[in-house]
């Protein structure tokens, strides 16, 4: 109860001392008020403004260019292109789920995947699921009387090489 107190009486001194109202805040200084060349550095809060509240002709001209950084490492030796893998093409029954995997060549991993749908039914979900070299696709048909059919498809890449399309 005393917070409470406390909180009122400062908003009563408060509106006070603006003028007895919420009115009293219109009697803020605006631009238009102030003599030009009038208001100096020190009368302005130290990180007040930004970069956006002035204009260019207070930005001085661009300093030198710095020196060079250090070389990154080196990239790949070999660029390879990207392998398409199809998993097997699955027939989902009627009111029921199925999946498809399709799975990279040793050596390589999914950079992405998709997927071939056809009939009824929709993909409840489609990723690698923790494992790099394969991507998976399930397929929710449990609404539909009719079959569907779900294929998995990956792309895979060579691990450590960069890719670019074939």
């Amino acid at each position: 109860m005393k917070v409470t107190m406390k909180a009122a009486l400062i908003a009563g001194l408060a509106l006070l001392l603006m003028g007895g109202s919420v009115a009293g805040a219109a009697r803020l200084i605006t631009g238009a008020q102030i003599k030009n060349s009038s208001i100096t550095g020190t009368d302005i809060k130290n990180r007040s403004l930004t970069a956006a509240d002035f204009r260019g002709s207070v930005a001085g001209p661009a300093g030198p260019t710095g020196p060079a950084g250090p070389a990154g490492p080196a990239g790949p030796t070999v660029v390879n292109g990207l392998t398409r893998v199809a998993g097997p093409a699955v027939a989902v029954a009627g009111f029921s789920q199925g999946q498809s995997t399709a799975t990279c060549p040793a050596g390589q991993g999914v950079v992405k995947g998709g997927f071939i749908t056809s009939g009824a039914g929709s993909v409840a979900s489609s990723d690698s699921f923790g494992a790099a070299n394969s991507w998976t696709v399930n397929l929710d048909n449990l609404e539909a009387p009719t079959g569907a059919d779900v294929q998995a498809i990956a792309y895979c890449a060579p691990s450590g090489q960069a890719v670019s399309p074939r």
